[in-house]
């Protein structure tokens, strides 16, 4: 993945992050303004449920915010772009699409199929993991952690890619 395109998510990430949090600030301070007490039971219901339904929103703009921030920091840390349960390349294509995305299509998928089915759709623990720094590679050479190779479902197209034999 090229400078010019993590530049480009970079920018529409920051502007969608600050339009979002002026909206969230705009909120707060509308739902301050508009707290007067009704009289008439009926009002006040109506209130509470807009003001429910506005929360719900505002909930789920946080969740977007934090996701956002999540793709930010992933940007700084070279680990844009690589699936954080298999570690293989999330291509363009889907960035574009949707930028905060952690997962390739093929984990994606998994997930879903997961949920479907009433399973816990994740695999277990992250193979991106900042904070862990360096990984041992499979010939115990040092690999950042988003490169630590781990047998699962796409091991094998790693291996494929880079000259191993397959499954």
């Amino acid at each position: 993945m090229n400078t010019d395109f993590r530049n480009r998510i970079r920018q529409t990430l920051a502007s969608r992050l600050e339009a979002l949090q002026g909206t969230a600030c705009r909120t707060v301070s509308a739902m301050k303004d508009g707290a007067e007490p009704c009289a008439d039971p009926m009002d006040h219901a109506i209130l509470e449920h807009d003001r429910q339904v506005e929360l719900t929103i505002r909930g789920h703009e946080r969740s977007v915010i934090r996701n956002i921030q999540e793709a930010l920091r992933r940007i700084d840390r070279g680990l844009f772009g690589i699936c954080v349960v298999c570690g293989s390349s999330i291509g363009e294509r889907r960035l574009l699409a949707e930028p905060t995305t952690r997962l390739c299509r093929s984990c994606r998928e998994l997930e879903e199929s997961g949920e479907r089915d009433g399973r816990n759709g994740s695999r277990g623990t992250p193979v991106v993991d900042a904070s862990k720094g360096f990984q041992k590679g499979e010939a115990g050479e040092a690999l950042p952690s988003h490169e630590k190779r781990r047998k699962g479902p796409h091991s094998h197209q790693r291996r494929a890619v880079e000259g191993g034999t397959g499954r």
